[in-house]
């Protein structure tokens, strides 16, 4: 029989003894209300999408606020009784940074999804952090305006989580990182203190800017309530075309080549021939739209309006006669515009149908790229028998998704064993090319042990530091990052 009405100060007397859980549950509850705090059917609180972290899910409970004040309210409570916390958006990372293996209190900002302002005079809008992407890129189409990122899992994570981790997406090659667009955060630290950093003012050169603090961060130095980011106007006028290529080397050519002819890239996909396969043979109505496989493939978004003069089809043409591509298809028609996304939007979602699948997300400068791919191509050929690798990613900032598919006889804990190994060879590379072992998923837990070969010992140090001035008492998110 629960006990919901029983108030936080009877619990901390000596005349009501009970289970610490059961306690601060009851305190929780006090809090906010009944239906906020849950402990039944809890474990999908407890990881994001890496399987490896599925069964080591264990949360205490989930709390559920609905306010900026009970934010604050909850990091009190757990900062008083030293209780570890994970803060969780639409956990879609596939890092291992949503993880509550250790009986943690998991945070969820999903009831935080208010949509706060539009200002179209200011190009700004103000939301809560458990607002979904796809939701406020739908409010945003009536002022013929977007967010300057999209993400294949728009339809399920949350803004909150998206400034938390920086992410990159189909739209980084035109716009850069989310972070050059977050005007203002509200950030709730460790021990309840509630910032307010900024808010709509696009220039503020007052000092050091704070709020960069806590993007990318991951939730170790505070929790992210409220968001203001400049948005971008929706320019429908573009080019969509699909060039294959035999090499890496005549990718990246293809790629300057469109830049020096001042062309607006708005998207840079590539993906691997076999990527392309694992969608038409996975996903039903996708099709190869070449008559001919090609090694690579280069999806390429252009704005159509700018520099008339030049014609985006003499330049494929060029492309084509100077041997940096082998074969072009254009869209003609909404539909095949949506075809050839699909081919690259699927590449996920089609090996997870095949079986367990390792994820990593690399970054390279563009100018070390195509050696990268060399040597990457040796170690795969060395190292990575029996699995199969696929590559894709976003060409333009350099970045590659590299995916290992195991075996259908390979156990799960061995597969990870043996991914770990690789891991551990394949981020040496990343750094031997200047390279970073994360472009836009985090560190989280799974690349933690790795963090020395992207930050030295005296970032680190700061870090470390930052984290104690920020939550003095190590609750949020715990080992995570660092």
């Amino acid at each position: 029989m629960p006990f919901l009405n029983i108030s936080a100060r009877y619990l901390e007397s000596d005349l009501y003894k009970i289970l610490p859980m059961e306690k601060h549950r009851f305190a929780l509850q006090s809090l906010l209300s009944p239906a906020q705090v849950i402990t039944e059917d809890i474990r999908s609180f407890g990881h994001d999408r890496m399987p490896r972290y599925i069964s080591a899910s264990n949360p205490m409970m989930v709390v559920l606020p609905q306010s900026t004040e009970e934010v604050q309210s909850i990091l009190q409570y757990c900062t008083k009784h030293q209780l570890p916390l994970v803060p969780s958006g639409g956990r879609t990372g596939l890092s291992g940074g949503a993880v509550a293996a250790k009986g943690e209190i998991v945070l969820s900002l999903s009831k935080m999804n208010r949509i706060v302002d539009i200002d179209p005079v200011n190009q700004s809008v103000t939301c809560e952090a458990g607002v979904i992407q796809e939701n406020l890129d739908q409010a945003l189409e009536p002022y013929g305006a977007t967010l300057p990122y999209t993400l294949g899992s728009k339809g399920s994570c949350q803004i909150g989580g998206n400034v938390s981790t920086n992410v990159g997406g189909l739209k980084y090659s035109e716009y850069g990182p989310l972070r050059n667009y977050v005007l203002g955060l509200e950030v709730v630290l460790g021990n309840g203190t509630v910032l307010d950093l900024n808010h709509k003012v696009h220039k503020n050169n007052a000092g050091v800017d704070l709020k960069q603090l806590f993007i990318g961060a991951e939730g170790i130095l505070g929790i992210i309530t409220q968001i203001t980011l400049k948005y971008v106007n929706n320019d429908p006028h573009f080019h969509l075309f699909m060039l294959g290529t035999h090499s890496m080397d005549q990718a990246v050519e293809s790629v300057l080549t469109l830049k020096r002819r001042r062309f607006t890239l708005k998207a840079v996909e590539f993906l691997s021939r076999n990527c392309l396969e694992s969608v038409v043979g996975n996903i039903p109505s996708m099709k190869d739209p070449f008559l001919t496989p090609h090694n690579f493939y280069l999806l390429f978004q252009i704005n159509a309006r700018q520099h008339e003069e030049i014609s985006v089809f003499d330049v494929c043409n060029d492309l084509l006669e100077q041997n940096l591509a082998q074969d072009c298809v254009f869209a003609q028609s909404t539909m095949e515009r949506r075809l050839l996304w699909d081919l690259r939007e699927n590449i996920s979602e089609s090996l997870n149908q095949r079986g367990a699948v390792h994820r990593n997300d690399l970054a390279l400068p563009l100018s070390q790229l195509s050696d990268f791919v060399k040597a990457l191509d040796t170690l795969i050929q060395k190292e990575y028998s029996p699995f199969q690798v696929y590559r894709y990613g976003h060409l333009g900032d350099g970045n590659i998704h590299l995916n290992i598919l195991a075996p259908s006889n390979y156990a799960q804990e061995r597969f990870e064993k043996r991914c770990d190994v690789l891991d551990e060879r394949l981020f040496q590379l990343v750094h031997e090319f200047g390279g970073a072992i994360s472009a836009e998923h985090g560190i989280g837990l799974l690349r933690k042990p790795y963090v020395s070969l992207t930050k030295s010992p005296e970032e680190l140090s700061l870090l470390q530091q930052l984290k104690t001035i920020f939550d003095p008492h190590g609750i949020l998110n715990p080992g995570k990052v660092i």
